[in-house]
């Protein structure tokens, strides 16, 4: 889909705040649980040359912001992409859906039923179908945080402006 820059720009800073509060900072490499990747800053599993983030590697917080607006930036061209020209996406929604995609995964996202649901103008049936991605390491731990971007999807715009 196009968007003019002036919502572009409000999608963008909107996820970014949202994601950065969602995934919280950690300057040290940790696991959320034994089998899970090696995970630094605001939820990076990877540096931004592709290599995996390693026990024992540190990311200052000024580091991890510039990579975080990068990648948000390129999360939301690749939704704004998939979501196609019929469908159009206000910032709220926007943002939304990049904290879905962040935590998820591109792989998980395009296989979604949100993505589905929003590609055929499903509105309220993509919403209600971030509650489906509520497990993470523990039953249901994730819903706390689909519920917050279920309700932020559903949340209008006051003139295109990020709410």
């Amino acid at each position: 889909m196009t968007v003019n820059n002036d919502t572009f720009q409000a999608s963008l800073k909107l996820s970014t705040k949202l994601v950065a509060r969602e995934e919280g900072f950690r300057d040290r490499a940790y696991r959320n649980a034994p089998q899970e990747p090696w995970t630094i800053g605001f939820g990076f599993t990877f540096w931004p040359t592709g290599t995996p983030v390693k026990e024992g590697e540190g990311m200052s917080r000024l580091f991890a912001e510039t990579f975080l607006e990068k990648q948000i930036g390129e999360r939301l061209r690749s939704i704004l992409a998939v979501v196609g020209p019929r469908v159009a996406l206000n910032p709220n929604q926007a943002a939304a859906l990049v904290s879905l995609h962040h935590n998820i995964g591109p792989g998980n996202f395009l296989k979604s039923t949100v993505l589905r649901c929003l590609k055929k103008g499903q509105f309220q049936q993509a919403a209600d179908a971030f509650l489906l991605w509520k497990r993470g390491n523990t039953a249901d731990d994730l819903l706390p945080r689909r519920k917050r971007e279920r309700t932020l999807f559903l949340k209008p715009t006051n003139g295109g402006g990020a709410a």
